[in-house]
């Protein structure tokens, strides 16, 4: 799926599916150097940022999102559901 057809799914997921997190983004979003990052960012992230092409990692098509200051990764597990696998502020 292109970045903009991901781009598409994802806001809809956002809107009216399910938006999980995995414990690593957890992890990595409460204990970010620059300050907690929380659900609400990764939300804005997800409707509002640029989507990169998806990369295969681990049996997944993984997406990259980024802005400015951010940058989240994340799955699509269904139709109706995403997963969140990390996410964090760069320097």
């Amino acid at each position: 799926m292109s970045g903009p057809e991901a781009k598409k799914l994802a806001n809809q997921i956002v809107d009216t599916g399910v938006v999980i997190f995995s414990g690593h983004a957890k992890q990595e979003m409460a204990g970010d150097s620059l300050g907690p990052l929380d659900v609400v960012d990764a939300r804005n992230m997800l409707r509002g940022g640029v989507f990169a092409a998806p990369e295969y990692i681990n049996g997944e098509l993984r997406y990259r999102v980024v802005t400015p200051k951010m940058c989240l990764v994340f799955v699509f597990k269904s139709r109706e559901r995403l997963r969140v696998v990390t996410m964090w502020r760069k320097k």
